[in-house]
């Protein structure tokens, strides 16, 4: 079998990463089959395998690096009379959605196989930190634009976008432990630290 050029493994690539996110945001993780990738691909199942070892690799690549980058920063007016918690949730709000979409019990089974594979490579444990310090980057530079505006002062960018994550995934991990815990918690909850966090920098 003749070798395809590196361009068209890119471009086979590129299509597998293009279908299977916008299959794994319409259809969830497991309703999301390989063999359906494949067939809006146009490529074997097995093809897929030559450029990811697993449906988890090929989750990573697909989706996670793209839940952070969804909404960016100057999108936002913040030149409108909104207030800034609500400014605030609407930038986590937005940031999330990708995650929330997901039913409950498959983020905890998603998150499982995430962690597990994480245990055998290195390169997802140092994937995932990269899409942390991405969120972290872009909310501080959120909370700068807010700064700058007149919204907040006497902020340390970096170390309140370093909390704010920290509140975010604290409650997130509650969320996916607690069965009871309904998303409208788990905003409210987010909503009701941040709003207790940010008294002291209001204007």
């Amino acid at each position: 079998m003749p070798r395809i050029s590196k361009e068209k493994r890119e471009a086979v690539r590129t299509k597998i990463l293009s279908v299977s996110k916008k299959l794994f945001l319409e259809n969830g993780y497991f309703n999301t089959s390989t063999y359906l990738i494949s067939q809006e691909v146009g490529v074997a199942e097995g093809t897929l395998f030559n450029y990811f070892d697993t449906k988890v690799d090929i989750f990573l690549a697909s989706v996670l690096e793209h839940y952070f980058s969804t909404i960016d920063v100057d999108e936002y007016n913040l030149s409108s009379s909104g207030d800034v918690i609500d400014l605030m949730m609407e930038y986590i709000n937005n940031k999330l959605s990708s995650i929330l979409m997901l039913p409950k019990h498959v983020l905890i089974e998603l998150a499982t196989a995430i962690i597990g594979k994480a245990t055998q490579k290195k390169d997802v444990v140092r994937e995932l930190n990269l899409i942390d310090r991405q969120f972290i980057k872009k909310l501080n530079t959120f909370i700068l634009l807010l700064e700058k505006d007149h919204r907040i002062k006497g902020a340390n960018c970096s170390t309140l976008g370093e909390i704010i994550f920290s509140i975010v995934m604290m409650e997130l991990f509650i969320y996916l432990n607690i069965h009871s815990y309904t998303k409208g918690e788990l905003i409210s909850r987010i909503r009701e630290k941040i709003s207790v966090l940010m008294v002291g920098y209001l204007e």
